[in-house]
């Protein structure tokens, strides 16, 4: 291995220098040796590794818009990218039906979902449940191939340190984290054939349905709670605390 004299210290060559390849980014993020080290262990595994744009047939990102919330009767549920990972996202807000980019926003079932603004990375599953949403444009929408699970199979391995970090290592921006489309459709993905992918994608499409109706039962028992209090006598209607 080659060596270079730096301040006195002898460094080897693979600690300061970069294939001609990689210098299309100078930031130092960009070159961390976990990912080098993870992209070493994909081509190294089972399955060859794929982009993950030959893997899905869209991945879409909504413009940037004005946000006008409104009352219930005059919007649509919408959700934010610190919502993505609540078991059951509090404090949704409504925009108008009449925001001009409204259809960009929708979210639709089996879709994967990935934050790309902010706090960048953050995974999850378009259910049945959620089908109805609006999402913020913060949000990238990754519509899967046909075949049974693959939807959950990327949002796994989306989830783990092997996605995880190669869509962190493209971040840019000098105050607000950001990635885009391109940063996304390049992630190394395993190309598991689609048996595999099924094996692995249906047990987690399985437990976005099953995190969805624990919720609903949560929230049926609250308000269970809430009205056995406010029916106690002389509390009249009186004003919901929990």
């Amino acid at each position: 291995m080659e060596h270079k004299l730096i301040n006195g210290w002898v460094v080897p060559r693979s600690c300061w220098s970069l294939d001609h390849a990689e210098c299309h980014r100078f930031d130092s993020s960009y070159h961390v040796p976990l990912v080098r080290t993870i992209v070493d262990l994909l081509h190294k595994g089972t399955f060859r590794p794929t982009a993950l744009e030959g893997l899905v047939d869209q991945i879409a990102l909504p413009p940037r818009f004005k946000r006008i919330y409104v009352e219930k009767a005059y919007g649509i549920l919408f959700l934010r990218p610190s919502q993505l990972p609540q078991p059951r996202p509090y404090d949704l807000g409504y925009i108008s039906k009449l925001t001009p980019v409204l259809d960009a926003l929708m979210l639709h079932k089996g879709e994967v979902l990935v934050t790309t603004d902010g706090t960048v990375g953050r995974i999850g599953l378009v259910t049945e449940y959620m089908a109805s949403w609006a999402g913020s444009n913060n949000i990238a929408r990754l519509s899967c191939k046909a075949h049974p699970g693959a939807n959950g199979y990327l949002a796994a391995f989306l989830s783990s340190p092997y996605g995880f970090h190669q869509l962190t290592r493209e971040i840019y921006g000098g105050v607000v984290d950001h990635i885009e489309v391109p940063n996304i459709a390049g992630v190394l993905v395993p190309g598991a054939p689609p048996e595999v992918q099924e094996a692995i994608g249906m047990p987690v499409v399985t437990a976005y349905r099953k995190k969805d109706e624990a919720s609903a039962i949560e929230a049926a028992a609250i308000r269970q709670l809430e009205e056995s209090i406010t029916a106690r006598p002389g509390l009249g209607n009186s004003t919901r605390i929990i």
